[in-house]
């Protein structure tokens, strides 16, 4: 997440394997965002422009974080 807001911005898909098999998300995807957030906030200083989305492929939901690009360091493990 930190490499994408300090580079060029990304996507993270969530229930989605390296070999791009669809899984799905097992959790309902607010309790997800609610975590996601939580961890972020927690552990990246400055927080980085984030959206989340969650869709429907191969009739399983997955849960989608796109990570915005800025023109700020930002940096993992940092204490507020």
């Amino acid at each position: 997440m930190v490499a994408f807001a300090n580079g060029s911005g990304g996507h993270i898909y969530v229930g989605v394997n390296d070999d791009r098999t669809i899984t799905g998300i097992k959790e309902e995807p607010f309790d997800l965002e609610e975590k996601l957030s939580s961890i972020i906030y927690d552990s990246i200083s400055p927080i980085p422009n984030l959206f989340f989305q969650t869709t429907t492929l191969e009739d399983k939901v997955v849960f989608i974080v796109r990570v915005c690009s800025t023109n700020r360091a930002h940096l993992q493990g940092a204490k507020r």
